[in-house]
């Protein structure tokens, strides 16, 4: 039923562990087993787990088994909030509403359009983009303005962002009114630790909690538009002496090709956890290099691959307006990459002709490890489209084309 190394994590009497999983190597089934464990032994008042996205929490709920004796799961964001809410002095009184991301949108649009004359024909997507931070490097005069107004907007509203209870919580763990709250959350297992950012970590340390499992992948850290960062991963040692470091390294999703493959975009990253991946699956499987001159040339051809797409096969692409694009041109199984973590599919076909970002410091680190994740996201058939002179996708496409098998080679 589990593996050595899965067993290894579900024995240890550590009270601080790092798991550090590798992408189809069952964690969240062995996360669920070690609260199942738990569950059978000791009760679970005061076990609270954190997952990063809602989806997260409701696949760890469903996958428990029903009964007594369940932990709270939740997202941070949620975490936050419920802390706060039972605790926080000044919303004992006046509790505020959350502002919802759509609630922002909505107040965003209205300012825009107000100033339409300033921001001229740009989409809305633009302003929104890695929370907001074209708009804040295009229009810095304008984001300032829009700034202190949503700031106003929030007091008067009596509402509050999820980062703000982030900031309130994270302050007030510091604080004589936060001593009951640390005694209802004594144990805590907290997934995709890599996409935590230091106020996150923070908020860990100052808990002072007498068990902590973090579990995550240093090599899918793919969110520091949202602040997340994997330094908090990769020092999680430093921050909690005697952890115990484990890892889930078996790959039971890809066939060994595909295993092999997408670690290539890894190889220059420097600053990461050493694992070795072993794949379980030992079927042949499909790795191809398509190559094109660029992204319309492609459209301008009938490619039986894409006619092939069936149910379990997508396209993943760098961001939604590339998704938009694929859209237009007739392809209804998109996704972005982003929206893609944690999924997986039996033939990927991953864009490598459409613009990926370029860091002005040259530091491609993380575009990388985004990389990383789409390519991993296949079972059994992986495809990279690319062929193009120039940009950071090209650089990937080359390197990819030198390391593709050579005898699955298009």
């Amino acid at each position: 039923m589990w593996n050595p190394e899965q067993l290894s994590v579900l024995e240890s009497s550590s009270p601080f562990k790092q798991v550090i999983a590798g992408a189809g190597s069952g964690k969240t089934r062995t996360m669920v087993g070690l609260v199942e464990k738990k569950r059978e032994k000791y009760n679970l008042q005061q076990f609270q787990v954190v997952t990063f996205t809602k989806k997260a929490t409701q696949e760890f709920l469903d996958r428990l088994l029903p009964g007594p004796n369940l932990p709270r799961v939740q997202t941070f964001h949620s975490f936050a909030y419920q802390m706060l809410l039972g605790h926080y002095p000044p919303w004992k009184n006046r509790t505020p509403r959350v502002a919802t991301p759509e609630i922002k949108t909505n107040y965003l649009k209205e300012f825009l359009i107000k100033n339409k004359w300033r921001v001229g024909g740009y989409p809305f997507d633009f302003f929104t983009y890695e929370s907001g931070k074209w708009f804040q490097e295009e229009f810095s005069e304008l984001w300032v303005e829009w700034s202190i107004l949503w700031r106003d907007i929030k007091r008067k509203e009596n509402l509050c962002e999820f980062e703000d209870m982030l900031d309130l919580l994270e302050s007030g763990l510091s604080e004589t009114w936060s001593v009951s709250l640390k005694h209802e959350t004594r144990q805590m297992i907290v997934d995709e630790y890599q996409d935590t950012n230091p106020k996150m970590n923070s908020i860990l340390a100052k808990l002072q909690l007498e068990e902590l499992t973090v579990v995550g992948d240093d090599w899918q850290a793919i969110y520091s538009f949202l602040g997340a960062t994997p330094e908090p991963f990769l020092n999680f040692p430093l921050a909690f002496p005697g952890t115990e470091v484990l890892f889930l390294r078996t790959n039971y999703r890809s066939v060994e090709k595909i295993v092999r493959w997408s670690v290539t975009p890894l190889c220059k990253n420097k600053d990461k956890t050493e694992k070795e991946l072993i794949p379980h699956r030992k079927e042949k499987g499909i790795c191809r290099i398509l190559s094109y001159p660029n992204f319309f040339s492609f459209f301008s051809q009938e490619s039986p691959l894409i006619s092939s797409l069936r149910m379990d096969s997508v396209v993943l692409v760098r961001s939604h307006y590339h998704a938009k694009v694929w859209q237009k041109m007739g392809f209804p199984k998109i996704q972005t990459i982003h929206s893609a973590k944690g999924l997986e599919w039996d033939k990927v076909i991953v864009d490598l002709l459409s613009p990926w970002r370029t860091n002005p410091e040259g530091d491609d680190r993380e575009e990388r490890r985004i990389l990383y994740v789409a390519l991993s996201r296949a079972k059994t058939e992986l495809y990279v489209l690319g062929g193009g002179e120039e940009g950071l996708e090209s650089v990937f496409f080359r390197e990819l084309n030198r390391s593709c098998p050579r005898a699955i080679l298009w």
